[in-house]
């Protein structure tokens, strides 16, 4: 079934306030849970440039939810039943969202000003 034209959202143009300058994002070892799969999703999509360090744990998300009415309690709920994880070329290389530019978490923000000042 084809989407009508009409539902579809239109990106913003450059003329109404579309960005279209460099983005940055900064990762560490500490960097988990939504913000490691927003760092996956970042990197995947080519949205700007990751600084830092790898991801912390494997970028793993879960989606497409079964639910639930339990008629003693009354109450429902929700269980995933997809698990969507990044892999590199060979099954067994996972990790978290890799860097761009690898340095230490302590650096990445010194390192993402002076991309900046430079341009």
């Amino acid at each position: 079934m084809k989407v009508p034209e009409s539902d579809l959202i239109k990106p913003i143009a450059p003329e109404d306030g579309h960005y279209a300058g460099n983005v940055y994002l900064l990762t560490s070892g500490k960097t988990f849970s939504a913000a490691a799969s927003f760092a996956w999703t970042f990197a995947e999509c080519n949205i700007g440039t990751i600084i830092g360090e790898e991801t912390g744990g494997m970028s793993v998300c879960y989606g497409d939810k079964l639910w639930y009415h339990l008629s003693v309690s009354d109450l429902e709920c929700g269980i995933s039943f997809k698990r969507f994880w990044y892999l590199n070329a060979d099954e067994d290389d996972i990790h978290g969202a890799m860097p761009d530019i690898a340095v230490p978490a302590s650096m990445a923000l010194d390192k993402a000003l002076s991309l900046i000042k430079r341009k």
